[in-house]
């Protein structure tokens, strides 16, 4: 008898937690989020009974900065810097181009496709960029603008890496260069 009316205690306390008075039927039920954000995933429909509390009836986010993955392969990861601006393309927006920065940069390589996590945060205060989006990244301040000369004309002289240099029309001078590794043409 006591357990019993322990256990009715207990659901008339659990009640009363809910704002909901005994006997009455078809009480709305508020619940309140911890966070603001927008409704993501709902796991309830009205009139549903649930009796485990600790099961999450609603997942909700704040959308107003958003995360872009992007799997970097390892042999280009060392142009990306965190702190670095990056531009998105979303498919969902074709022609506009949005802005992030590059927030964390992941420190293992996936064994499968050699490739590494790379985190950048968005602004995303118009909500228009929703989780799970198609995006393409393009990593702009890793881009430079360098000058770039066929191998054929790169010439070695006297241990000097020399290449010549028009001045004029038909007057050509010998420049000493620096050379770095060689590229391919990109079409």
């Amino acid at each position: 008898m006591e357990q019993a009316q322990a256990a009715l205690d207990q659901a008339g306390r659990r009640m009363e937690l809910l704002g909901l008075k005994p006997g009455s039927f078809g009480q709305k039920v508020t619940v309140n989020s911890p966070i603001s954000g927008k409704v993501l995933e709902m796991a309830v429909v009205p009139g549903e009974y649930r009796n485990d509390t600790n099961a999450s009836l609603v997942t909700i986010a704040d959308l107003s900065t958003v995360w872009v993955s992007s799997d970097v392969p390892e042999s280009l990861i060392r142009f990306i810097r965190r702190g670095e601006r990056i531009d998105v393309s979303l498919a969902a927006y074709p022609g506009e181009v949005f802005h992030g920065r590059v927030t964390r940069i992941a420190d293992t390589v996936d064994p499968q496709t050699r490739t590494i996590k790379v985190h950048a945060e968005m602004e995303n205060a118009s909500g228009r960029l929703r989780p799970e989006m198609f995006c393409t990244i393009r990593h702009t301040e890793s881009v430079r603008k360098l000058p770039v000369a066929p191998a054929a004309a790169v010439v070695q002289e006297g241990g000097k890496t020399m290449v010549w240099a028009e001045r004029g029309a038909g007057r050509f001078q010998p420049v000493e260069v620096q050379t770095a590794g060689r590229v391919r043409p990109s079409c």
